[in-house]
């Protein structure tokens, strides 16, 4: 189950995975990620959503969604470079 968990996160984080293998360790890295502090995730039926109370923040994109996304794109830049 984890080696499927981990190829649809990874479409998440658009890792095409069957040509960006050597990118899979930054699904593998967002999947096992905690939560920010502050934030917490709030199941809503088949949904979830994310919540900061403290700064009164809710948001359906998991808070560190941007930065692994980020990741991905420097490190394809870096391979490029190569």
């Amino acid at each position: 189950a984890h080696v499927t968990e981990l190829w649809d996160f990874s479409q998440h984080l658009d890792i095409q995975s069957a040509r960006e293998p050597h990118l899979l360790w930054i699904a593998e890295e967002a999947m096992s990620c905690k939560l920010p502090h502050g934030w917490e995730e709030v199941e809503q039926g088949d949904a979830a959503y994310f919540a900061h109370r403290v700064l009164g923040l809710t948001q359906w994109e998991h808070p560190l969604d941007p930065y692994f996304h980020a990741l991905v794109m420097r490190a394809r830049e870096a391979m490029h470079r190569l």
